[in-house]
């Protein structure tokens, strides 16, 4: 392999990173709809939260997609970031098949994640605890609840300190029968909105 070669290649293998990377910028920006709530305060702000979140989705749920990105989220993503770079100068049947499926392989994770994370925005508000009682804003509550999703994508394995988790779930109690604390929200947000409309209609 000659330095120019030896150089794309290694200039290749960056842009793969910087397409990884930013798919995790993604998972933590686009998530949090604008606000600073993104996975990582949560990592940090609500640990007990994260988790008791994540063990609704695969224990509680058995929901079958959260259960397969969280039993191979890191495999996914080892993959795609560690499948190899093929220079598109070089030619060959074999070449030609090895790059469509270091290519497959990237799309994989990304496609993966896409889906997980569109079906866990479609079924959040069902969470039935209400981990972030000290707030009382029902579009900050939203946000939050944003930010579990994200933080599922971003680390389905996270556990955190299991004495806070424990005592955590000793308070927590929900009504099965009843709207859950993200579900009011979203009906007291909705009728807000209507409200405010009919008044500037007046």
């Amino acid at each position: 392999m000659n330095s120019l070669t030896l150089l794309w290649v290694l200039l290749k293998g960056q842009k793969m990173k910087l397409l990884i990377e930013n798919w995790r910028q993604y998972l933590d920006e686009q998530y949090r709809k604008g606000q600073e709530k993104g996975p990582q305060y949560l990592f940090e702000n609500y640990p007990a939260g994260v988790v008791i979140f994540i063990e609704w989705l695969t224990y509680d749920l058995k929901d079958p997609i959260a259960v397969y990105w969280k039993e191979n989220r890191n495999k996914l993503r080892d993959a795609a970031e560690t499948a190899p770079t093929i220079p598109s100068n070089w030619r060959g049947r074999s070449t030609t098949r090895r790059r469509a499926e270091a290519r497959a392989v990237r799309d994989k994770y990304v496609k993966v994640g896409k889906k997980t994370w569109g079906h866990i925005n479609n079924i959040k508000k069902q969470f039935p605890y209400d981990v972030f009682p000290d707030v009382e804003d029902c579009q900050e509550k939203l946000n939050l609840l944003d930010g579990l999703a994200a933080a599922f994508i971003e680390d389905p394995k996270f556990i955190g300190d299991t004495s806070q988790i424990q005592e955590k779930l000793n308070e927590l109690k929900f009504d099965p029968e009843a709207l859950t604390p993200y579900e009011r929200c979203a009906i007291d947000i909705s009728n807000r909105r209507k409200a405010e409309k009919e008044v500037e209609e007046l």
